[in-house]
């Protein structure tokens, strides 16, 4: 009986060992998806998040971290403009309460 409840043990152990957490995935997408030499281009930065995960704008302020978006300089990209949809505004329960009086 030992003989069988060792191996069994050591598989449940590698078995339920804990999966990393990707709640959020990026894509980047391009359009038009391919341009000639000083051609403009829309890059979209996606973010799909599974149910109940969300990320901060651009835009939040302290104390939480905003998201952020870096370009790695590069000759063929002349300039960048980040433009975001306007966020959506909910009270981070992390934080407390804003307004205590409320």
């Amino acid at each position: 009986m030992r003989r069988l409840l060792f191996p069994l043990l050591l598989l449940a152990a590698v078995e339920l060992r804990p999966q990393p957490l990707e709640p959020v995935r990026w894509s980047l997408t391009f359009e038009p998806a391919s341009v000639r030499p000083g051609s403009r281009v829309l890059g979209r930065l996606t973010a799909h998040m599974e149910p109940g995960w969300r990320v901060y704008s651009m835009t939040t302020p302290r104390p939480p971290i905003a998201t952020t978006v870096e370009v790695t300089p590069h000759p063929a990209i002349a300039s960048v403009r980040i433009y975001q949809p306007e966020p959506a505004r909910k009270l981070d329960p992390n934080f407390g309460n804003p307004n205590p009086t409320r």
